[in-house]
């Protein structure tokens, strides 16, 4: 499958991302209150301009298969 494709070819950078601080002090329960809350913020940015981006995908389409995926992605993110 394409998930084990890249883990593996990445390894070192999954490797590299795992072991940096944040991932640790999060993973941990130990990181800042202040970073978490900016950490919480800049996701809540990203997911928020990701269900725009589908749901103007979403409306550009004429193909009903398309619209359903764009619709189910929109759901996704705002889970």
């Amino acid at each position: 499958m394409l998930h084990d494709v890249l883990w593996k070819t990445n390894s070192d950078l999954v490797q590299s991302c795992l072991a940096h601080p944040f991932v640790q002090t999060l993973g941990e329960g130990t990181l800042k209150t202040d970073l978490f809350r900016d950490y919480i913020a800049q996701d809540a940015f990203f997911l928020r301009a990701f269900a725009k981006v589908y749901e103007m995908a979403r409306a550009r389409s004429s193909d009903q298969e398309i619209i359903t995926w764009f619709s189910e992605l929109t759901g996704g993110v705002q889970e």
